[in-house]
């Protein structure tokens, strides 16, 4: 009996060291605030939170807006390759949220789907390209803020998700702790988390 289980345990031990690792990919684009001195930590602590970076399997990427992104796809491009089936994560604040459509249309160039796409208080400087969810993404979402300040990101984002949340400003809508709620009818009282948190539990099936 003890044999028969040495063995087993063995071949278990095989499979899971032979079994492919988890090549998913998470990417967090910072907004202006990340090159202008500011400490900007919400999409840092997004990617490193157990509630949303933590079910993203494989590897997590923390960008600003104005970085070049194409070592990144060339490891989306690699990860894909090696295995189609793990997913792919954009997440993006502000400047940032363009940036993450700008991925993904790039993407889409390779025929590479994108899981999920988060655009939180997206702004455009001298395009619209964040006004358009590119084709290849299944589930794209745009969380914007209600509150009438100063700068205000996009309250409509064609073929995606869009949804206003109450109490919050541009500047705190990316912040774990953030008092602003949605009204939407299945994320009512979430903050910009929450609803990140809930999709990413639905979509990656509570992750990797």
């Amino acid at each position: 009996m003890k044999r028969t289980l040495s063995v087993f345990g063995l071949i278990l031990f095989s499979l899971v060291a032979l079994a492919p690792p988890a090549f998913g990919v998470g990417v967090f684009i910072a907004g202006f605030a990340a090159t202008s001195g500011g400490a900007n930590p919400g999409m840092h602590r997004m990617s490193e939170a157990t509630e949303i970076g933590g079910l993203i399997p494989g590897d997590h990427f923390n960008l600003a807006w104005n970085d070049d992104h194409d070592a990144v796809i060339e490891k989306i491009r690699q990860a894909r390759a090696n295995n189609p089936d793990e997913p792919v994560v954009l997440i993006g604040h502000s400047l940032g949220a363009t940036a993450a459509v700008e991925m993904a249309f790039t993407l889409k160039r390779f025929d590479i789907d994108v899981d999920v796409l988060v655009q939180l208080e997206s702004i455009a400087v001298v395009s619209s390209t964040n006004e358009t969810t590119p084709g290849n993404v299944k589930h794209g979402f745009n969380l914007w803020s209600t509150f009438e300040d100063t700068l205000n990101g996009l309250s409509q984002v064609d073929g995606s998700r869009n949804i206003g949340i109450d109490g919050t400003n541009h500047a705190d809508i990316d912040e774990p702790d953030d008092v602003g709620t949605s009204s939407d009818p299945d994320f009512e009282g979430k903050n910009a988390w929450g609803i990140i948190h809930c999709v990413l539990m639905d979509v990656l099936g509570g992750g990797g």
